[in-house]
């Protein structure tokens, strides 16, 4: 469990997946905003933490991963409310689309069929 700090001085507690998954997603948004060009491929929670997988035109360097921290620093202190919103698969795959992530759709598309509902945090 983590504790993580919520408005007025309170506190809770979140699973470590929980933390990681969120995390991971504050890193993509930081690529994309610096990367725009960026692919985003797979980001899951680990046993300590998270990756992710990005297709870049060239790897990110100790500036640029430097860079992409300073990022992630700037949209947490933000502080953006996060919305867990359901998809369909027929919703999902042109959303990505939409948001060219070809490495997304691909995903969406080999997934069982009984996994039809697909999860995006937003802010």
């Amino acid at each position: 469990m983590f504790k993580i700090k919520l408005g007025g001085g309170k506190t809770a507690e979140v699973e470590e997946n929980m933390y990681w998954h969120t995390t991971s997603h504050i890193m993509a948004q930081a690529v994309k905003n610096l990367f725009p060009e960026a692919k985003l491929a797979i980001g899951p929670a680990i046993e300590n933490g998270f990756y992710y997988d990005f297709d870049v035109e060239k790897p990110f360097s100790e500036e640029d991963l430097k860079a992409i921290e300073e990022e992630m620093k700037k949209i947490i202190k933000e502080n953006y409310e996060l919305e867990r919103v359901e998809l369909s698969k027929d919703e999902a795959i042109p959303f990505m689309k939409e948001k060219n992530e070809p490495y997304k759709v691909e995903l969406i598309q080999d997934l069982e069929e009984r996994r039809n509902h697909f999860f995006l945090q937003t802010r």
